[in-house]
């Protein structure tokens, strides 16, 4: 492998590791529980390119919990712009296709004029 491709490969770890202290540090500010926080770092965990695709039956397992927790956590997600749907799975055959943000940050609140 070339020193290139090392440096490149370093330098997306480096970014990743950013990204998941940038969420975790940011999770409360845009209204993040500690199961949506759960779910989103399963997701995380399997991402690659901004994509992740793992099925709520595997999140489920690895957290203890039903997978209708999972389904609606991450219909939390969607709604909070912190996950988007690329491809939708079907049951029993494919895991959905999620696009990562990784804390959508808010746009400054327009102040009012008196």
């Amino acid at each position: 492998m070339s020193k290139d491709k090392k440096k490149s490969f370093k330098t997306q770890k480096t970014d990743k590791i950013k990204s998941l202290n940038y969420a975790v540090d940011n999770c409360e500010r845009v209204g993040l529980s500690a199961s949506d926080l759960a779910v989103w770092l399963i997701l995380f965990r399997y991402e690659r390119d901004g994509f992740t695709s793992v099925s709520q039956k595997r999140i489920a397992e690895t957290l203890g919990c039903c997978v209708n927790h999972v389904n609606k956590v991450i219909k939390g997600l969607i709604e909070r712009n912190v996950v988007s749907v690329v491809t939708k799975g079907k049951s029993n055959h494919c895991a959905t296709k999620y696009r990562m943000v990784v804390v959508p940050r808010r746009t400054p609140s327009k102040k009012k004029k008196d």
